[in-house]
């Protein structure tokens, strides 16, 4: 049987609750020489505390909640998820706490995270890349309990860890005008995602600064998933006046996008350059590897975590933005020889000749 404070109180001598008091490291003052026969008895017997009812004594769990952006059998397969819980368990290790999943209901429900943070007793939560409205917002914000969020640029008050989505975009965008590139197309995320809201309004802005224009069908959404980057990349690339790149909203929609090239035939870079977002760790295994922006996710992570923890220990925190890297691979290249003009007026009347 595991040794007890009361084994350890009878070898000292002392009362158990005195026992206790040195222990667990309770404020309560004792004289040194019972604090040293405490201490003396509990390395005799190889006492280990229970650190759980140490934390609990101190009204802490030593327990972090993790809340994903969506809970089903696919979320750890998601790069971006699978990373951040990495940093996050990396994190725990180095802390001495544990990570609790929360699973069983829409992480977008505010009564639900509300419910779930008070039965499970935890410290703090970290969100990733939540889909907040100004409900969930308020409700986070007036939790009892710390919160930090991962990659969500709409979180207001509650500090937040999120990538320059602006000077990423505008890198890979600026990139491809480099190498001569005029008709670049655009998959994004979704419409109601701050990252996705960020990233395509950088993407319009820089074609605007280069009086290029982008016409509607060179705009998609793929839902952040390989497939929905497929779908959009075959809709973009089937057409009459097709884009010579493309930039795509995260690396599993780059993917989707060598998927939809490799049906209709087409060679990255030659026919079309493709520019990811994530910087996963298949970004280099692909053919050809991929041309992406890199999110340092682990050290956003790392940080959201740190901030619960400082946060559950009264200290105060900031939100951080960190900076975008772009990572030059083989997947861009310049536009192909004889590329025609994609402005919006000439695909517009190429679509009118096509119909007659």
């Amino acid at each position: 049987m595991p040794t007890t404070v009361r084994d350890v109180a009878l070898l000292a001598g002392v009362s158990k609750s005195s026992a206790g008091y040195v222990l667990s490291g309770h404020p309560k003052k004792v004289s040194d020489e019972l604090r040293q026969r405490v201490l003396d008895a509990a390395q005799q017997l190889g006492y280990r505390p229970n650190e759980n009812a140490r934390a609990l004594a101190k009204g802490k769990s030593n327990v972090i909640g993790f809340v994903p952006f969506r809970v089903d059998r696919r979320a750890f397969t998601i790069p971006f998820v699978r990373d951040a819980l990495a940093a996050l368990y990396d994190r725990a290790e180095e802390y001495s706490r544990h990570i609790l999943l929360f699973t069983g209901y829409a992480a977008h429900d505010p009564a639900a995270v509300r419910a779930r943070s008070f039965e499970s007793r935890v410290d703090g939560i970290v969100l990733i890349a939540p889909l907040i409205g100004d409900e969930m917002l308020s409700l986070l914000a007036n939790l009892e309990i710390p919160v930090a969020i991962i990659s969500n640029p709409a979180a207001g008050s509650i500090p937040h860890f999120n990538i320059d989505n602006a000077g990423g975009t505008r890198a890979a965008v600026e990139h491809l005008l480099s190498l001569g590139h005029r008709q670049i197309g655009n998959i994004a995320g979704r419409s109601d995602d701050g990252n996705s809201v960020e990233r395509l309004l950088e993407f319009s802005r820089v074609m605007k600064e280069a009086d290029l224009s982008v016409p509607d069908e060179f705009i998609a959404y793929g839902g952040f998933t390989r497939e929905g980057g497929r779908r959009g990349a075959l809709r973009m690339l089937s057409a009459l006046c097709r884009p010579t790149a493309i930039v795509a909203g995260n690396d599993l929609m780059a993917y989707g996008l060598y998927d939809a090239a490799r049906e209709l035939g087409l060679r990255i870079p030659q026919d079309v350059s493709v520019v990811g977002f994530d910087d996963d760790e298949a970004s280099t295994l692909v053919n050809p590897p991929l041309t992406t922006v890199h999110q340092p996710i682990h050290e956003m992570a790392a940080a959201a975590f740190d901030a619960v923890v400082r946060l559950s220990e009264g200290e105060t925190v900031q939100s951080q933005i960190f900076p975008a890297n772009l990572v030059i691979r083989n997947s861009t290249s310049c536009p192909w020889e004889g590329a025609q003009s994609c402005n919006a007026e000439h695909y517009h009347r190429s679509k009118s000749s096509s119909k007659t």
